[in-house]
């Protein structure tokens, strides 16, 4: 049997047992949840009614770079994006502003194609709502209730996503569906969701180790061969050419994503924490490989063991997040895959103690970072992946031999 804190949650005071109780109040929540959804409203007004709607608009800012990139692709131009100088001249011409790189790697032109062919703005709109609707689909499915997938439009991260018109919603979407996939022993599906993340490899870079570990082998199998596949009909459809231009600007990607071009408080990773506060660079690297390091052997050994493939996939996802450097604020859209599942498990078969507390402080400190478009001198965004891979991790040495659905409820109340 799991051991968790002992004592009777009636003979508790103190401030965060307080705390814990109204987080357990529904009515509560719904109305954190409201209110939320109302200042994301207002903020996104904001972000379009500053500007006209037209081609010279730059709401949604990143997706510039998306659509410039498919506008090159549409002209049979699958060079030009990976030229940074030039392509950053191309959208100072139509959109007025300074312009962003292409960082993609060319699988990423199989997606963002049709959004070509139609303008702009119409086109960074249906990204975000296409978006939401499958994300908030998602949600539900893990959560396994219809009703929680208004999960997806009140997490801090993807509201930073939706500002920046980033592909994050759509990471959590494909990572978040192979994880209930394989809750659902579809792990052919659950392969083609994985493979299909082909166009950001650095997300999915614990994921071959935990399909091995936990003896998924046809996700594996299945993850493998769609990667693979993408890759090679990227090549037949555009050339060897735009590989080679994208192999040849990985230094200045790295020198530009590390060093330069983005600031550090927009990192939720070790480095970019670390590096916000003065830390030098290779010491801020190497403290990043350690814990990269540390949650692989975590993920590895919880993936292992006959541990609810929900809190595999919890650890798996918020780990996702510590273990590579280039984990931004707009990223942790992801985020909201552990929270749904953590929270899931919690009220299934009771919370740890002081879970409830650590999740919602964790993700109220979400907000102070730049991923809701105010300069912070010290971003706290960084707490958020490794606070939840921490509380999934407790949950998996709680757990022990058996289910903490098992426990006790006065020992996880």
């Amino acid at each position: 049997m799991a051991q968790t804190e002992t004592g009777n949650p009636a003979n508790r005071t103190g401030v965060l047992d307080r705390i814990e109780g109204l987080l357990g109040s529904r009515s509560l929540l719904e109305g954190v949840a409201v209110f939320i959804l109302f200042v994301y409203a207002a903020r996104i007004g904001i972000e379009l009614a500053n500007r006209p709607l037209g081609i010279s608009n730059n709401f949604f800012s990143d997706f510039i770079a998306f659509w410039s990139g498919s506008h090159f692709a549409l002209q049979g131009d699958f060079v030009t994006p990976y030229d940074f100088d030039a392509f950053v001249d191309f959208q100072k011409e139509l959109f007025g502003k300074t312009g962003l790189g292409f960082f993609n790697p060319p699988t990423w032109y199989l997606y963002i194609f049709p959004f070509a062919l139609v303008p702009y703005p119409v086109a960074a709109i249906a990204f975000q709502v296409l978006g939401l609707t499958l994300l908030s689909f998602v949600c539900a499915l893990l959560a396994k209730r219809r009703q929680a997938g208004w999960m997806a439009l009140v997490f801090p991260g993807v509201l930073f996503c939706v500002l920046y018109g980033q592909n994050g919603i759509l990471n959590a979407v494909l990572i978040g569906g192979a994880i209930a996939g394989l809750e659902r022993g579809r792990p052919l599906l659950a392969g083609v969701l994985i493979g299909l993340l082909a166009y950001k490899p650095h997300m999915g870079l614990l994921i071959p180790f935990a399909l091995l570990a936990g003896r998924e082998y046809r996700a594996f199998i299945s993850a493998a061969l769609i990667s693979v596949g993408i890759a090679l009909l990227s090549v037949l459809l555009f050339g060897l050419e735009p590989w080679i231009a994208f192999l040849a600007s990985m230094d200045f990607v790295k020198t530009c994503l590390l060093e330069a071009c983005v600031p550090m408080q927009k990192y939720a990773s070790p480095y970019g924490f670390l590096r916000q506060l003065g830390v030098d660079a290779q010491i801020a690297m190497g403290v990043q490989l350690v814990a990269a390091g540390g949650v692989l052997l975590s993920v590895v050994w919880t993936w292992s063991r006959p541990v609810p493939m929900a809190l595999k996939g919890a650890l798996l996802v918020a780990g996702a997040g510590v273990a590579s450097p280039y984990f931004l604020d707009y990223d942790t859209a992801l985020l909201v895959v552990p929270l749904v599942l953590i929270a899931r498990l919690g009220v299934d078969g009771g919370f740890l103690r002081y879970e409830r507390v650590s999740l919602f402080a964790l993700t109220a400190a979400m907000f102070i970072s730049r991923g809701y478009g105010v300069v912070v001198p010290v971003s706290l965004i960084a707490l958020a992946p490794a606070g939840y891979f921490l509380i999934a991790l407790r949950r998996v040495f709680a757990t022990g031999n058996a289910s903490v659905s098992r426990l006790p409820q006065s020992l996880t109340a």
